[in-house]
């Protein structure tokens, strides 16, 4: 719906053609007495709809188990954290693939666009949208590593820090021990 009232020129019939077209090839993700099967394939849509930069960030983060911050969403996409590259964040939000929550300044993407949007990862640009995600989080892990050793107000925030970031590091540790031996991945494990 919000496709159609931000596209006044796109016809309905059109986009029913295609919501159509998108529910075959997402079939898989579809539970036949699910009602709600149709959201794969309005999500499906949606992706195939953003600009190609934006198509690119949306997959990047689709590896990302966790609610994450700008900085590891950016960091696993391999952008700079400016503000312009956060504004594709927002960007993305707008187009509710991603939700941002105020009060926890912390980035989350529900399970099934997750799902619609890993499909369209290759093999090479998952590997490598892998390895900037274990290296943010390896980035991630040491900020929160010199917090806890300096003591005081900071330990207890790197302690909470810590339990915000598990799932990442979790992730991160079980992915790299499934990895070949290569100085790369020795340095994640390593650090």
């Amino acid at each position: 719906a919000s496709i159609l009232a931000q596209n006044p020129e796109l016809a309905v019939a059109e986009y029913l053609s295609q919501l159509h077209d998108q529910q075959q090839q997402l079939a898989a993700l579809e539970h036949p007495d699910d009602p709600q099967a149709s959201v794969a394939a309005s999500l499906a849509l949606s992706y195939a709809r953003l600009p190609s930069e934006l198509q690119a960030l949306a997959r990047q983060l689709s590896l990302i188990v966790a609610d994450f911050s700008s900085a590891m969403g950016l960091a696993t996409a391999g952008l700079d954290f400016t503000m312009a590259n956060e504004n594709l964040l927002y960007k993305l939000a707008s187009h509710n693939l991603i939700q941002f929550e105020h009060r926890q300044e912390r980035w989350r993407m529900h399970d099934l666009v997750r799902s619609v949007l890993c499909r369209y990862l290759d093999e090479a640009e998952q590997t490598q949208i892998q390895l900037n995600y274990a290296q943010a989080s390896v980035e991630t892990l040491k900020i929160i590593y010199q917090d806890f050793r300096a003591g005081g107000v900071a330990q207890t925030k790197s302690i909470d820090n810590f339990d915000r970031e598990y799932a990442h590091i979790v992730a991160i540790w079980q992915w790299a021990q499934q990895q070949p031996i290569s100085p790369v991945i020795d340095k994640i494990v390593v650090e």
